[in-house]
């Protein structure tokens, strides 16, 4: 019965899916509704690839969209050295952000589009500079760009700061993560010349400056501007950023703090999301602790059995690298062995790793054999000679009585060498990149799994074209970002944003960093990954920025010091209120915010759509407000979090209609089940239907089921679960005053199971 539960998946509830969506018609037909608006959640970013090369180069991507990531937007880059988009097409863009440290390459062309761009009432977020010198030449076009914010700029600049006093100060946009210091940088006089303007940081200049008054900070519904040195600090010592202004309180300011149903990307079903993914580096290293050393153990054979093994309850995507199974770089069916028994476990999923191991992806965009045989040849010990083979032949000692795998350790292995990937004995091929490596990994699956997600190797900047061959292959993908947030990083600004724009494709990033991106240069410092748990800390507390992404290389089954650091967050992992998932469906939940379409249907009501694999909507700023489940479709439940109520939306019906009402309606309606509403569960649930005396649904996951279900009137109730047509478990439960029904049964493999509460006995109401 374990493994029939385990190996089942879901099917699609056709009939729900019809009536729901009839069920919306009919809603939008019987109230009258207007035609439905779409939610603006574009913002266009104009960057300079003079200065930073690319979009995932620029200052926007590594510190800013991540905060409006979180707010719902999605950030379209262009550059300003091509030809920018017409001024008059830009009404699908809330606004137009740059944050330029120089002044473009192009100021006169870039200064003429901006200003019919704002002529068009798309505001204007700038940090930094305007995008050209403050010179009477360009003076008038800032001007003309920053008049709609209330403000002027001028060509005065104080450079001794000494003496600068604040006049206004808002503290819940100044001071965020660093506190403005007693000696400010060098700033510019802008004048406020508009009672509108939204200035958050006023500073009168010191009186050899003739104390005029410069508006440092601005904010409001035209636009958004903040010098260098007032939006970010940056430590001169060490590089380290940390926030002045509180980004959140900008943008809203900007983009309306009206609630619309942001697309979360943090959690299911309720509860803060969970997934691991592993990556195959190491898989054949030998381990360094005592008790594994007379096997000889693989370090992938003790992953499986101190990470994966142990902790049934908790998914792990596994990435393996075909290389690494290649006998011709030894330990090949041992290797193998190792994969076919972890593919095998029921709680780990499949991934791809790739075949080669690529380090550096830009240099396979525009690939050369010969150029890749001469790095080979010239990062060798023995220097630059022309026969790269024999050149690293002899620097690795290797003799005519080699074996072949000792040899091709020695030629193909990059090792320590500067290379541009890992294995390099065949030339570079993308379709046995992406695609080989996802059959090789296949081949070592059991029946009924094969390979979900590829996982970005090296560098993790895939260029487009390999983005497009994971997406083409079937695969999601990610890797690269990866957050810190901890005694290192101390600040938000190094929590990643959900992925990057490469061309056409997106690549997903990682959720948090690696057990790597914490061991220093010396590799000495393996136990340094425990202070991981200092990120997911500060990133789901005061505000959940971020799931939980469990993220290691096999290597971690090394040492003591890391295999504790893993343990120890496993362990905390299981123990937390969680909702563990794979890694491929927390990309599809990624895909989902950019693919996610938001319709306002009526002052409360909104439409959702093309949401892919997310689930889950949050509002901001509804205080005393709650969902209206009887007037919602599509609706699993809700759960208020730290001032925010997180939507659960139903997988079986494409187009969910999400309405709010007054809280304090609430207690007042409850009647039996049919409005009950999922609180929490750490499984994901779905086809989702209430009746009078009868609430079904179906679910999926990991560990031993737990759900709880509001807003479900006093009474007696009978709960089955169902794998099937088997009942596999019941009971009989009585709900109190609290109007709140725990349903957990016993582990249960991991579904689907099909839940069915129903009344056995009216509520105390009707029985009086």
């Amino acid at each position: 019965m374990a493994n029939s539960l385990r190996i089942a998946v879901f099917g699609l509830a056709f009939r729900s899916v019809q009536l729901a969506l009839l069920v919306v018609a009919g809603l939008l037909m019987v109230q009258g509704t207007a035609a439905a608006e779409a939610v603006n959640r574009r913002i266009l970013v104009v960057y300079d690839s003079t200065f930073e090369t690319t979009s995932a180069a620029t200052l926007v991507h590594s510190k800013a969209e991540m905060p409006l990531n979180h707010l719902g937007y999605i950030l379209d880059y262009v550059d300003a050295t091509k030809p920018l988009p017409d001024p008059e097409s830009l009404s699908g863009y809330a606004a137009v952000f740059t944050w330029f440290t120089y002044d473009v390459s192009r100021p006169g062309e870039y200064m003429a589009w901006a200003r019919r761009a704002a002529g068009r009432g798309v505001p204007f977020i700038i940090f930094g500079q305007a995008g050209a010198p403050a010179t009477p030449r360009y003076l008038s076009s800032i001007n003309k760009l920053l008049g709609p914010m209330g403000i002027a700029y001028t060509t005065n600049f104080v450079e001794a700061t000494g003496g600068t006093s604040v006049l206004v100060s808002d503290a819940s946009a100044i001071g965020y993560e660093r506190p403005l210091g007693a000696i400010f940088p060098s700033y510019p006089i802008i004048r406020r010349v508009a009672a509108h303007a939204g200035v958050l940081l006023e500073v009168q200049a010191p009186e050899r400056e003739r104390q005029v008054r410069s508006a440092l900070v601005t904010a409001g519904p035209k636009g958004a501007f903040i010098p260098s040195g007032f939006n970010l600090y940056v430590d001169p010592s060490h590089g380290r950023t940390q926030w002045i202004v509180n980004p959140f309180t900008i943008f809203r300011k900007v983009l309306g703090a009206s609630p619309f149903p942001v697309p979360d990307t943090t959690t299911v079903s309720g509860r803060r999301l969970y997934f691991s993914h592993v990556d195959g580096e190491g898989w054949n290293d030998d381990v360094e602790m005592d008790r594994y050393r007379k096997s000889k153990a693989l370090a992938a054979e003790v992953m499986a059995k101190e990470f994966i093994e142990p902790y049934p309850d908790l998914p792990v995507t596994v990435g393996l690298i075909a290389s690494d199974l290649d006998p011709a770089f030894g330990d090949g069916e041992r290797a193998a062995a190792a994969a076919r028994h972890i593919l095998s476990l029921p709680q780990v999923e499949v991934a791809s790793h790739s075949a080669t191991s690529p380090l550096v992806w830009s240099f396979y965009e525009n690939y050369s054999r010969a150029e890749e045989e001469r790095l080979m040849a010239g990062t060798s010990d023995a220097g630059g000679s022309d026969n790269w083979l024999s050149a690293v032949g002899v620097a690795f000692g290797i003799v005519q009585t080699t074996s072949d795998i000792e040899r091709n350790r020695a030629l193909y292995l990059s090792g320590e060498r500067a290379l541009p990937r890992a294995y390099l004995r065949d030339p570079f091929s993308l379709g046995t990149e992406v695609l080989g490596a996802a059959k090789t990994a296949n081949g070592l699956a059991p029946e009924g799994k094969q390979a979900t997600v590829y996982t970005w190797t090296g560098d993790a900047m895939p260029f487009e074209a390999a983005v497009k061959a994971s997406r083409l292959a079937g695969l999601r993908n990610i890797n690269g970002g990866g957050s810190r947030f901890d005694t290192d990083h101390p600040s938000m600004s190094y929590v990643t944003p959900i992925g990057r724009q490469v061309g056409a494709e997106r690549q997903i990033y990682a959720v948090d960093a690696s057990d790597s991106g914490f061991v220093d240069d010396t590799k000495a410092n393996f136990g340094a990954f425990s202070a991981l748990k200092a990120t997911l800390e500060a990133t789901e507390s005061p505000v959940r920025l971020k799931g939980v992404d469990l993220y290691y290389h096999a290597f971690a089954a090394k040492t003591p010091a890391s295999l504790k650091a893993v343990r120890g967050h496993l362990d905390w992992a299981r123990g937390a209120d969680l909702a563990p998932i794979t890694a491929s469906q927390y990309a599809a939940i990624a895909d989902g915010f950019f693919s996610t379409r938001l319709e306002q249907a009526g002052p409360a009501r909104w439409l959702v759509s093309n949401r892919d694999g997310l689930q889950t909507v949050r509002f901001d700023n509804v205080a005393g407000r709650s969902v209206d489940i009887g007037n919602s479709t599509g609706v699993v439940g809700s759960t208020r979090y730290q001032g925010s109520i997180y939507v659960a939306l139903d997988a079986a019906v494409p187009q969910a209609l999400v309405s709010l009402r007054p809280a304090q309606a609430v207690d007042d309606t409850v009647a039996d089940a049919t409005l009950a509403q999922l609180d929490e569960a750490n499984w994901m649930v779905r086809d989702v239907e209430r009746e009078t005396c009868r609430l079904s649904y179906s679910a999926r996951g990991y560990g031993a089921p737990q759900f709880l279900w509001k807003d479900i009137a006093q009474g007696g109730y009978h709960i089955e679960a169902k794998f099937g047509t088997d009942v596999v478990w019941q009971a009989e439960v009585t709900v109190d005053g609290d109007e709140t029904l725990k349903i957990e049964p016993p582990g249960l493999g991991m579904g689907p199971l099909d839940f069915t509460v129903s009344c056995v006995k009216p509520s105390p109401e009707k029985a009086s």
